[in-house]
């Protein structure tokens, strides 16, 4: 949009922001049917560069539409009062306005169209109301339930969905949102753009906060270059990132079979069923390469037989003949009621060790030797769960520190990853081939007969048969060979 800025008339000047008007080219663009071309629209924008102001101006375009139904939301009740309503009355004349009534935060136009506001931290702000379209404001300090509680009344009248923030990592919205338009998935558009590109920013305030956190640059690029980063902070970050397996050839690496998966593998799963949260289960199998994770469930406020009917469709649907049967059943030790229930059911559960500290060890063990794995079309939200999870903070007032904890906030998938790598009999050993990216006849001999030994430690491990027989040719240490390693 192009945007008159100064105060005096001689300082006037025009700026166009081409993402702006990129968006709104986006809400008008129809199929050769007459339908909307992009049903689900995105702007992640580093911090002031015009989203909310977007937003006003995508809103009023839409209410020219006679009778339509228009909803704007924003996080809290104090955000729609503070950035949303303002950004609506910017672009709506008070000419088209037949009434407002604040008490309902609900605006009546001349030509029938009515806009509402509402704060998304009701998780029914918008169950049944069927809009034509909505303008979602920092839609990343929103949960994924509030925005699934709303998705059903957006659907039914074939409205149209503009989401504006600042990128918050690898999270739900980056998945749901950008991901889904880079896939080119039908009624998805996005676009993103930093700070040095809106029009309204100058580069030298720019250039000062790029100094001001030059020791935080992962904020600085998330909230002044719109970037997805993974901050310092991550429990397991971007160990995750590398051990997601997004296409089938991806896959058929790790599981050569895929897409089926045979059912004689081993399979493991664990159960942070919770009574403050949802009831949450990763299943996963044993391959050459690793554990594979391939199976979630994630539901909340159902009895205990629903849940298990949820479980029996996971462990029905690669081998309906033969479902898995997941040894162990690994669930919190302090569960035990909930253990119990499971058992009367059929699901044998063991108590696992739930130390949180030598939890997030051991998974960080399996994934720093990349022998941990999700396939992303079977765990979407463990994978989002588990590149968001995150450290609290661990400082107190005077500047001591606390133990270590997590913040227990979107964590009910990673939980039960945990308690199952702990009840799971084997540890790590690193494919040093994988690891390294190198063949092992490129080391030093010396070199060699070291990680021959570790890799037949491993297959061992795994019950294989392994020719004990040394290998040949290899340099043997004596007196004349000097220090080996860092030892004499």
């Amino acid at each position: 949009m192009a945007r008159i800025v100064g105060t005096e008339e001689s300082d006037k000047k025009i700026l166009y922001n081409k993402y702006e008007e990129l968006a709104l080219d986006a809400l008008k663009a129809r199929t050769p049917s007459g339908g909307r071309r992009w049903r689900i629209i995105s702007t992640f924008a580093a911090r002031r560069c015009g989203k909310t102001h977007s937003g006003g101006r995508l809103t009023a375009s839409e209410s020219a539409t006679p009778s339509s139904l228009i909803y704007v939301a924003a996080p809290t009740y104090g955000k729609l009062l503070d950035y949303v309503w303002p950004a609506v009355w910017e672009f709506i004349p008070r000419a088209w306005v037949e009434d407002w009534n604040e008490q309902r935060q609900e605006m009546r136009l001349i030509n029938k169209t009515i806009v509402r506001g509402r704060s998304m931290d009701d998780i029914d702000w918008l169950r049944g109301a069927g809009p034509d379209f909505a303008w979602l404001d920092e839609i990343r300090e929103t949960t994924k339930a509030a925005y699934d509680a709303a998705m059903p009344a957006m659907m039914s009248r074939k409205g149209a969905v503009y989401v504006t923030t600042t990128p918050d990592g690898f999270t739900w919205t980056y998945h749901e949102f950008y991901k889904k338009a880079v896939d080119r998935v039908p009624g998805y558009w996005a676009c993103r753009y930093k700070a040095i590109e809106s029009p309204v920013i100058d580069p030298r305030e720019v250039e000062a906060a790029r100094v001001r956190y030059a020791n935080n640059p992962a904020f600085f690029r998330q909230e002044y270059e719109a970037d997805f980063v993974t901050f310092t902070g991550a429990v397991y970050g971007e160990l995750v990132t590398p051990q997601i397996l997004e296409h089938d050839e991806d896959i058929k690496k790790v599981i050569p079979e895929w897409p089926r998966i045979n059912p004689s593998r081993p399979v493991l799963a664990g159960v942070d069923p919770g009574s403050d949260h949802p009831f949450g289960v990763a299943l996963a199998v044993s391959t050459e390469a690793g554990i594979v994770w391939i199976g979630e469930y994630l539901e909340r406020n159902k009895p205990t037989i629903e849940h298990v009917r949820g479980l029996e469709s996971i462990l029905r649907r690669d081998n309906p003949a033969q479902p898995w049967e997941p040894s162990p059943w690994a669930i919190d030790r302090s569960a035990k009621q909930m253990s119990i229930e499971l058992w009367q059911h059929g699901i044998r559960c063991a108590a696992a060790e739930n130390d949180v500290m030598a939890g997030i060890q051991r998974v960080s063990s399996w994934l720093s030797t990349r022998r941990m794995w999700f396939i992303r079309s079977r765990v979407p939200r463990l994978i989002d769960q588990m590149l968001s999870y995150r450290w609290a903070e661990n400082t107190r007032p005077d500047g001591s520190a606390k133990n270590e904890k997590v913040v227990k906030v979107g964590d009910d998938l990673c939980d039960p990853v945990r308690y199952a790598m702990m009840s799971w009999p084997e540890l790590p050993v690193p494919d040093i081939e994988q690891t390294l990216g190198r063949r092992l006849t490129d080391f030093p001999e010396n070199k060699r007969w070291e990680m021959d030994r570790i890799q037949k430690a491993a297959a061992r491990a795994r019950g294989e048969e392994v020719d004990d027989e040394e290998m040949t040719g290899l340099l043997e240490p004596s007196d004349d060979d000097g220090p080996l390693s860092n030892f004499w």
